[in-house]
């Protein structure tokens, strides 16, 4: 998935929630997209575990473990298609920085 269709479902997730852009909710929304964890050391531990279940029931898989909320690509990937609806676009593979420099 790119950046635009993560930031999509952090988006979305929070307009269900409904996070504002200034609310602790929304930010740990796109920490937890961005870094695919919560750790208990960043966000408060209650806090972290309430979210991780109102994730799930949302069916937004996470992993809850001792020391984190964890949350794996293939599960964004799940969401946004069988949630959201949506198809994620195909990725090209990254060029090598010879291939941009010589336009191949």
């Amino acid at each position: 998935m790119n950046k635009e269709e993560k930031k999509a479902v952090a988006k979305h997730i929070s307009a269900i929630g409904g996070f504002g852009e200034d609310t602790k909710g929304y930010q740990a929304m796109e920490s937890l997209i961005e870094m695919g964890e919560w750790s208990f050391y960043w966000f408060e531990k209650p806090f972290c575990l309430e979210m991780a279940k109102w994730l799930q029931r949302i069916k937004l898989q996470v992993q809850i473990r001792d020391d984190a909320v964890k949350l794996s690509d293939d599960a964004l990937f799940k969401y946004y298609q069988n949630v959201m609806g949506l198809k994620v676009a195909p990725s090209e593979p990254e060029k090598s920085y010879y291939e941009r420099l010589k336009g191949i």
